[in-house]
């Protein structure tokens, strides 16, 4: 009864604050850090408002929430976004070196501790799983002018349909079943969301049927899907992915999106604050986690010139910065799976979530401080 009284509070704050108005653009810039930390001071290790039994129910209604984001993700990541162009083509070319050199400097982070002298953080298996989830989730999403609306919507695009594919290709480093091989273990996940995909077609009908009926049917599946997959030890986060991506090019899945766009706010902020109560404190995780923030930093710094063809404004580094939805859900997924490392990984990417938002917040408040009352947003870049 418990877990039941603290999750109707945190989905109702959720929904409070995910309301228009000056909180709504408060939680849309500063929420997740600070609920992150909120989580981790409520932790039984630490000041133990929540039991170590409470957070322990908590469980499935934190995988159910991956789930739901996961999906709306992979709804967003698979848009269309008009005809293939030459702006197409760069965004490709653009999102794709960001990705894979993200990637490599996850890796590299995942070195320092050693070379610091301290106990290496993770194994093998788990260091290139963190690689590929932390890293390529990171990628984030290079901001471009105003003027480039196109660009900057295909640029979203890919960096979450990349990031996807790392949260898929993980799974094969890191296994859930010691019976099933890795690839077994992708294949039964990936061929989930495929049939949650499909039996969403079937049961929330067309887009012109009722949006009550569509919504009523997503989380009805979505709430299946998360549990047989939670009891299974298997990741459910990379399965909606899967099943949003494969609704995301169909009639029904552009309906879905904008249906439940607004229900994607609140279930992030659950997610954030339950994730922060399951973070492990390590010395070497954290700053792996940061290090990787950092790394990012100059990521997105660099593409960001490539991709606009001059030294962005502090304000659209500050954008670019703030995706940070798919390493939480793939990172607490794998945690909740009880995946080799999932612990660490979760530590790993919640502090780089932490410190690029916090990154993110401290820009924004710079570029609002560089815009003077009367001026435009370009002319006072100018």
């Amino acid at each position: 009864m418990s877990a039941i009284l603290v999750l109707l509070a945190l989905l109702s704050v959720a929904t409070l604050a995910s309301r228009r108005g000056s909180l709504r653009t408060f939680v849309d810039t500063a929420a997740t850090p600070l609920l992150i930390a909120a989580g981790a001071l409520c932790a039984p290790g630490v000041l133990g408002v929540l039991s170590a039994k409470l957070v322990g129910e908590l469980q499935p209604a934190l995988a159910v929430g991956v789930t739901w984001v996961a999906v709306m993700t992979g709804l967003r990541a698979g848009a269309t976004n008009g005809k293939p162009s030459r702006a197409s083509s760069r965004a490709t070319t653009v999102v794709v070196t960001a990705s894979v050199t993200s990637v490599v400097l996850a890796a590299a982070c995942l070195a320092v501790p050693g070379l610091l002298g301290w106990a290496p953080p993770v194994g093998p298996s788990v260091w290139l799983g963190a690689a590929l989830v932390v890293g390529g989730a990171m990628v984030g999403t290079p901001p471009v002018e105003a003027n480039e609306t196109v660009f900057r919507s295909r640029v979203v695009s890919l960096s979450e349909l990349v990031a996807t594919l790392g949260a898929v290709a993980a799974i094969t480093v890191l296994p859930a079943w010691s019976v099933l091989s890795p690839i077994d273990v992708a294949a039964v996940v990936v061929g989930s969301g495929l049939v949650l995909g499909l039996l969403q077609r079937l049961s929330g009908g067309s887009a012109s049927a009722d949006a009550n009926a569509r919504t009523i049917a997503m989380l009805g599946l979505v709430t299946l899907a998360a549990g047989l997959l939670h009891n299974a030890a298997l990741p459910s986060a990379v399965t909606g992915l899967v099943a949003g991506l494969t609704l995301s090019r169909t009639s029904l899945g552009q309906a879905l999106r904008d249906e439940l766009t607004p229900t994607e706010l609140p279930a992030r902020i659950v997610v954030a604050f339950l994730v922060g109560t399951l973070i492990v404190f390590d010395g070497s995780l954290v700053l792996v986690g940061v290090l990787v923030a950092v790394s990012q930093l100059a990521v997105q710094l660099v593409s960001t010139s490539w991709a606009v063809g001059h030294s962005p404004s502090v304000k659209a580094v500050a954008a670019g910065l703030t995706s940070s939805a798919t390493p939480l859900i793939v990172s607490a997924s794998f945690m909740l799976a009880g995946l080799p490392g999932g612990s660490a990984l979760l530590t790993i990417a919640a502090s780089a979530v932490f410190t690029a938002d916090c990154f993110a917040v401290m820009l924004t408040l710079v570029a609002r401080s560089r815009t003077a009352p009367g001026l435009s947003t370009q002319e006072a870049q100018t």
